[in-house]
């Protein structure tokens, strides 16, 4: 996906990979995609999205790949459960989330050192010329850990567990799940704690609206979709056909918290519309407000709304 181009424009290509990157840090995107309660579904959407494109790209190149993958229906993204890695008792040197299973170096792992710039990955090294972000040189959390050069468009760790440990586990999802009935306070928990704290850990690109950068990213995003769909299916709200959906199932606030500011479109200068039949926006690159350009493989006219993703375990479980 890094190295395979697609045409977005008239003759303008872009990396497919990147491409994901570029509309989650778009500025206009990012300010209805979080804060609101477009913020589990539209990820929904997003990882759901990229799961597609790593279809294709095994439908192009899958057989000539070492192992070859012939069976492209079966290509899934994985999650990675990082709740089993919380911190249980503070008693101990050992920080569970150091140990987890994804920093294998058969996974994503390891994490690399501060001033590292290479590291393997299943024997393949990750650096700025097989692997270079598109993140800015402001990505970096903490000065003090740079040095110079294209450090700054490397994929790095800051894996500052001291500082940000993982407090949410099992048992405290559950009983988030068992006391929150309705979406909007469910949608303003997960956002919060649970799925900031990996991001916050992380650091360098994982701390940026260019989080995508960094393949975790997908796989922690799979996650919080995960306890979405459990979230759903502990009310059994996947059973309730989409046109009897009410503020259970999906409410629309802007923010989602209602000690904060309304997000802005600052196209139009008015909230955003975060309406259960509005299409949540997934825009490219837009140019300005008279040129709202996106691209060819996310049409505007196929832009999903809040709806179509709250159901979509509804269809899903009449399969």
């Amino acid at each position: 996906m890094k190295n395979t181009n697609i045409p977005v424009r008239s003759g303008q290509t872009r990396s497919l990979y990147n491409l994901f990157v570029d509309m989650h840090s778009n500025p206009v995107n990012t300010d209805v995609w979080h804060g609101t309660s477009n913020f589990l579904v539209v990820h929904r959407w997003l990882v759901w999205q990229f799961e597609s494109a790593l279809r294709y790209i095994c439908r192009a190149y899958g057989s000539s790949m070492n192992p070859p993958i012939t069976d492209c229906c079966s290509v899934a993204l994985p999650y990675w459960n990082w709740e089993v890695d919380y911190e249980n008792s503070t008693k101990d040197s050992y920080i569970p989330q150091d140990h987890s299973a994804i920093f294998d170096t058969n996974y994503l792992g390891p994490a690399p050192a501060a001033n590292t710039i290479d590291y393997t990955v299943n024997g393949f090294t990750i650096n700025s010329k097989f692997w270079p972000t598109v993140t800015a040189l402001n990505n970096n959390p903490d000065p003090s850990k740079m040095t110079s050069g294209n450090k700054a468009f490397t994929l790095k760790r800051w894996m500052n567990s001291a500082s940000v440990p993982l407090t949410t586990g099992p048992i405290g999802i559950i009983n988030q799940m068992n006391a929150n009935a309705y979406y909007g306070p469910y949608d303003g928990w997960i956002e919060g704690l649970p799925h900031s704290t990996p991001h916050i850990w992380m650091g360098f690109q994982m701390q940026t609206m260019s989080s995508v950068d960094d393949p975790l990213f997908m796989l922690h995003h799979a996650n919080v979709d995960r306890l979405f769909a459990l979230w759903q299916d502990c009310w059994d709200y996947e059973l309730v056909p989409s046109a009897k959906l009410t503020t259970k199932q999906y409410q629309a606030l802007n923010p989602i918290s209602t000690g904060s500011s309304k997000k802005i479109d600052t196209f139009t200068h008015k909230a955003f519309d975060v309406g259960i039949d509005t299409p949540m926006l997934y825009w490219w690159k837009c140019l300005s407000s008279s040129n709202k350009q996106d691209s060819v493989i996310f049409p505007q006219a196929n832009w999903p709304t809040p709806l179509l993703q709250t159901a979509q375990s509804v269809a899903a479980n009449q399969m």
